[in-house]
């Protein structure tokens, strides 16, 4: 049986497992919030959106986290894991979080400025 990594398996199934995997070490603890889409999408994975977005609705789907409109992605309680809430989440990790997601708007926003004036000096 394939462990998941398989490069046969899509991609959205391959960042799946690598979530499911951060989860389960306590990486991302119960209660806490996933990096944004966009952070993990442009940073941890170098995928669309939409990509991360369907291996997030697996997890959900196997009830390990619920994608909050408005908040993020919250690592749900499991049998046997310990439940922090998300007031108990290091501070610091949040304000990490948002830089990250700041990062990568600049990220983009620098490469469509880039794009632009490389298309304004090549002219019409």
């Amino acid at each position: 049986m394939s462990d998941g990594n398989d490069s046969r398996n899509p991609t959205y199934l391959r960042i799946a497992n690598e979530l499911r995997k951060r989860i389960l070490s306590g990486k991302y603890p119960v209660g806490s919030y996933l990096p944004s889409q966009t952070v993990l999408a442009d940073q941890d994975f170098n995928a669309a959106r939409m990509t991360v977005r369907a291996a997030i609705e697996v997890l959900e789907s196997e009830d390990l986290v619920k994608a909050i409109q408005g908040r993020g992605t919250l690592v749900l309680e499991r049998d046997g894991v310990p439940t922090t809430t998300p007031a108990e989440v290091d501070a610091g990790e949040a304000i990490l979080t948002q830089l990250e997601e700041l990062q990568a708007e600049i990220t983009g926003l620098s490469d469509r400025v880039a794009r632009l004036e490389n298309q304004r000096t090549q002219g019409p």
